[in-house]
């Protein structure tokens, strides 16, 4: 007898831990309202859910009028929803916004009807559980359709009262396979309503005066624009036909079973128009000039995109394509916003020769987060426009490593934390450059470990000669950066006069033969200065002489006078250019310097001598440190490097004389 007692109490027992809880804000005393935050607890077992028309608080009876962004999402077990008298505004549907999402019942698989008191003169429900929204003056606006409506045989018909939908209203529905609109439903604010239908084959409109059907796919009236592709429409390929001129926002979204498409003709892709379909190659054809944001977001089997003309990105264009390797980049394409290529596969980016336009930018972002190991940008002709580098265009590239950038390059402040414009602790070794038109953030910022990037610096040819090393690095906490910067210009000049702004405090500069001397700044701020190749001219006899300081490093080509004819050197580094250099007034010569085009220019008057400055330089090592690769100190000490302590490995060893002059070299510790 106790026992059914017992049972018979734990029956009528209502404990909160086993119901739904809710949660409200926005309390107002004045108006005695609030707001349906979230829930917690247990989803009711019936399947039916009702949301009370008040909650008592101290005392005070509110109206619940307003369910707020997300606060009804993941009720997954729920079947019914009633909606109390009070509720005017769910998430950012509202009376201002009447054709918003309403932001609500996401991740519901098993809804199947929505009921809405009689009382409520703001939003209502169909016979079929469809929720609306009631607007004066005109027909119903459809808010909702429960993902797992009830239909007939698939087919759900869309009663003659309701003229329009809010965005989303049928997201996440998985019962229609096809979609038949009323004659009074418009074009209005159509797109963005069909977005992820997630068993959508086929849209009708018979008898639309707003909306065109053919094959299923919906169009505008006169054809002119793609407005939905159903996810599930059979075929793999499709031709746009040759009216359309645009495809609508969402217009593709999530189409499985296209793998192809025609574009031809097309001259605008609006916002999220293809994300997360099925394409596995895309051609833009030169008609194209606008591709919106995100238009091919997160389409994870691209895996090439073609650019036949000029086009412009927006923003995440191609971010989240992971699959997509190859796409013929240039100048042409203009990233019109930031995280254009964010997440995509590319291992190397390689632009074409071509002139930057006017106030060409990459966006913040544009290439973060690939595995590209090159970025390769030299070949653009920077001479009428400087190309604008926005902030961590490269973050998370964790294998890139070599980067290569035109003669004039601007680096751009953003309004990001840890702004610089490759990302904080970049990987990058070598980086290839000529010269800034300015620097508004740092181009490499550390925040941790020891770093040591080669600069290769090709300033012979710059016209306005500004390197603001002292704003290119910043350090913060305990990192620490020893850049090491080759530069090929005999002087450095700004305005005719040797400026301080390529001095920075920690790093080692490499000059070319002859021209230690030229560089004061540096010497005076006790930094090291190196001459990377030793050069003997002789007027008398012509003879040109290199000798490679740097071992390994630099291949030494030809050598022209005056823009003259180029010669190259000989087998043992030798030129002779006979008279020509006699009666000539500037030597120009060419070589590599690992994979970077250097070019020195001399003024035969001021070299041409019996000797050069380092030749009677006792060479002697008196000092030497010692880095692992990755740029780790690992120990330091006067006259020659003693290895032999330390464990095998390969080691990078900086000596230097008596003069200051320093060499680097790579070392194997066997």
């Amino acid at each position: 007898m106790k026992r059914l007692i017992l049972a018979a109490f734990l029956a009528g027992t209502a404990f909160p831990g086993l119901s739904i809880q809710w949660e409200y804000d926005n309390f107002d005393i004045n108006t005695t309202t609030c707001r349906i935050k979230g829930w917690s607890g247990q989803q009711p077992s019936s399947g039916k859910l009702v949301i009370k028309d008040t909650y008592e608080k101290d005392g005070v009876t509110y109206k619940i009028n307003e369910i707020a962004p997300g606060a009804l999402n993941h009720l997954t077990t729920v079947t019914e929803i009633t909606i109390g008298a009070n509720i005017g505004t769910i998430g950012g549907n509202c009376y201002a916004r009447p054709w918003d999402d309403i932001s609500n019942f996401n991740n519901c698989p098993k809804l199947k009807l929505f009921h809405v008191s009689s009382d409520n003169t703001t939003y209502g429900a169909t016979a079929g559980g469809l929720l609306i929204r009631f607007e004066e003056q005109a027909d119903d606006i459809l808010v909702r359709v429960p993902q797992a409506v009830n239909t007939n045989n698939g087919k759900l018909t869309l009663g003659s009262g309701i003229s329009d939908a809010a965005q989303n209203a049928f997201s996440e529905n998985t019962t229609i396979s096809t979609l038949a609109l009323s004659k009074k439903f418009e074009e209005l604010h159509v797109s963005g309503v069909f977005a992820n239908m997630r068993g959508l084959k086929a849209i009708e409109a018979p008898g639309n005066p707003f909306l065109k059907s053919q094959d299923g796919i919906l169009y505008n009236e006169d054809l002119t624009e793609i407005i939905c592709y159903p996810v599930l429409r059979e075929g793999a390929s499709f031709t746009v036909p040759a009216t359309v001129l645009a495809i609508d926002n969402n217009a593709f979204l999530g189409a499985q079973k296209l793998k192809t498409i025609d574009l031809s003709g097309v001259s605008a892709i609006r916002k999220n128009a293809f994300a997360k379909s099925a394409l596995s190659k895309v051609t833009l054809p030169a008609s194209l000039t606008d591709i919106g944001e995100g238009a091919f977001r997160d389409c994870s089997y691209i895996s090439s995109v073609t650019f036949e003309g000029q086009h412009s990105l927006g923003q995440a264009a191609f971010k989240g394509c992971h699959a997509l390797t190859t796409a013929n980049l240039s100048v042409d394409i203009k990233f019109d916003r930031d995280s254009v290529f964010e997440g995509c596969g590319f291992k190397s980016i390689v632009f074409p020769a071509g002139s930057v336009p006017q106030n060409y930018d990459i966006g913040s972002f544009s290439f973060a987060n690939t595995p590209i190991e090159l970025l390769d940008l030299s070949a653009l002709d920077t001479s009428e426009h400087s190309i604008s580098l926005m902030g961590n265009i490269t973050k998370g590239c964790n294998k890139l490593t070599t980067v290569k950038l035109p003669t004039s390059v601007s680096i751009a402040r953003v309004n990001l934390d840890e702004s610089c414009t490759f990302g904080a602790n970049s990987a990058i070794k070598e980086l290839s450059m000529g010269t800034f038109s300015s620097v508004g953030a740092p181009a490499f910022l550390y925040t941790e470990g020891n770093h040591m990037p080669r600069l290769y610096v090709q300033a012979t040819d710059a016209e306005v000669c500004r390197w603001y090393f002292q704003a290119f690095f910043e350090v913060q906490g305990e990192a620490s950066v020893r850049p090491l910067i080759f530069i090929d210009a005999y002087k450095l000049l700004y305005n005719g006069e040797e400026s301080d702004w390529y001095v920075y405090p920690t790093a080692s500069y490499y000059v070319p033969a002859l021209a230690r001397k030229n560089y004061t700044k540096a010497i005076a701020a006790g930094v090291t200065v190196s001459e990377m190749f030793e050069l003997t001219v002789d007027k008398n006899s012509g003879e040109v002489h290199v000798v490679n300081r740097y071992p390994n490093d630099i291949t030494f080509q030809s050598v022209s006078v005056d823009g003259g004819e180029l010669e190259p050197f000989d087998a043992a580094n030798n030129v002779n250019l006979g008279t020509e250099l006699k009666n000539g007034t500037t030597l120009r010569i060419y070589y590599k310097f690992r994979d970077t085009q250097f070019k020195t220019d001399y003024p035969i008057a001021e070299i041409a001598t019996s000797g050069i400055e380092s030749a009677t330089t006792d060479h002697a090592v008196v000092k030497h440190e010692v880095y692992t690769l990755s740029g780790t100190f690992v120990a330091a000490g006067d006259g020659e490097a003693d290895l032999t302590t330390l464990p095998a490995g390969v080691y990078v060893v900086r000596s230097a004389d008596a003069a200051g002059n320093t060499t680097v070299s790579k070392v194997t510790n066997k």
